[in-house]
């Protein structure tokens, strides 16, 4: 399934443009398949992990206007996910929240 963000011109601040972009990451992760061709010993990768879910991805940016360039951009995540230790038979839910917040020079 594709990934799908919407961006929307929401005005304009110093004369530069607003924007606000959203959309939802599937997440869908084999560390198995990640570690293929590498020796896991001592990586803790030994384990058959996988872990599946959902990020939410909400973003404001400022962009200048005549170079086009992104000088300010922060974005808040929001995932919840099942990580499965299938050969440990371990199975534990997980929720995060986090905000990173870029200043570009």
């Amino acid at each position: 399934e594709d990934t799908k963000f919407k961006a929307t011109l929401v005005g304009e601040k110093d004369g530069k443009w607003v924007l606000k972009m959203n959309g939802e990451l599937k997440i869908k992760l084999d560390m198995g398949e990640l570690m293929k061709g590498q020796d896991p010993t001592g990586t803790g990768m030994e384990m058959q992990m996988v872990m599946t879910g959902t990020m939410k991805v909400d973003t404001d940016a400022i962009v200048d206007k005549v170079t086009g360039k992104t000088t300010e951009m922060t974005t808040a995540l929001d995932s919840i996910s099942v990580i499965d230790i299938v050969n440990m038979g371990i199975k534990t839910d997980q929720k995060a929240k986090g905000t990173i917040k870029m200043t570009l020079q």
